[in-house]
C-alpha cells in the first residue's frame, strides 16, 4: 500500500499504526524526495507500506508528481492499493481532483480514504460525515471505500485488522492486480512525462 496525503495529515504515524511498531520517523520524509518502503506481518499477512513526502501547495503539483514517481518505485511492480490520509473531515488539502485528472480512475478506484485523529473525532461515521460535504464526496469519488483510524491507540489491534479487510475487499474489487504503468501512460501522456510507475 502507498500512504498519500497532504503534509502533516498523519501517514507515518499510520504507517506505523497499522506495522505495529516504529517503522516511520518525522526526519524519514524531511531528508529525502523519495518515500521510504516497510515491509512487516501483520497477523499472517506479509504487507509493505510506501510512506511518501506529504503534498504541500507550494511544491506544485508536476513538481509532487515526479517525486510520487520515485516513491512509488519503491513498491514495483506495482501498488495494489493507494491510501489517502485525511486529518480532518473540514480540512484537508490533497488535489484528488488533479490525481484524477492526471492519472485517470485507477488511481481513485484503488484509494481507500483513511480519516485520521478518530480520538478527536470519534468513531461515529455518520458524525463525522456530517462535518464536511467535501469529504462526502471525495469518499464518494474514491467508490465509498473509507475507515476511521485513532492513532492514539496504537494497541488497539482491531483498528488495523477492519482496515486490511476493507483493503482485501478493494483489491477482490479490482481484480487482484497491482497498478501498472501501462493504467497511468494513457492519461500521463496527455498531460506531459509524469507516469505513476
Amino acid at each position: 500500500m502507498v500512504l498519500l496525503g497532504g503534509v502533516g495529515a498523519g501517514k507515518s504515524s499510520s504507517g506505523n499504526t497499522i506495522l505495529g511498531r516504529e517503522a516511520f520517523g518525522k526526519d524519514i520524509i524531511k531528508v529525502t524526495t523519495m518515500g521510504k518502503r516497510q515491509d512487516g506481518m501483520v497477523g499472517n499477512k506479509s504487507i509493505t507500506v510506501v510512506d511518501t513526502k506529504g503534498y504541500d501547495e507550494g511544491l506544485g503539483f508536476l513538481k509532487y508528481c515526479e517525486e510520487l514517481e520515485q516513491c512509488l518505485s519503491l513498491c514495483r511492480p506495482g501498488p495494489h492499493v493507494f491510501v489517502l490520509v485525511v486529518p480532518s473531515p473540514n480540512n484537508f488539502s490533497f488535489p484528488n481532483q488533479l490525481l484524477y485528472e492526471r492519472f485517470g480512475p485507477e488511481v481513485l478506484k484503488r484509494t481507500l480514504v483513511l480519516i485520521t485523529h478518530g480520538d478527536s473525532w470519534g468513531r461515529n461515521h455518520k458524525a463525522v460525515f456530517n462535518n464536511s460535504s467535501a469529504l462526502r464526496q471525495l469518499i464518494q469519488n474514491c467508490g465509498e471505500d473509507y475507515h476511521i483510524f485513532n492513532n492514539q491507540e496504537k494497541e488497539d489491534p482491531t483498528q488495523v485488522t477492519e482496515l486490511l479487510r476493507k483493503i482485501e475487499v478493494l483489491i477482490q474489487k479490482n481484480g487482484q492486480g497491482y497498478c501498472t504503468r501501462e493504467m497511468f501512460q494513457r492519461q500521463g501522456q496527455e498531460a506531459s512525462s509524469c507516469n505513476l510507475l
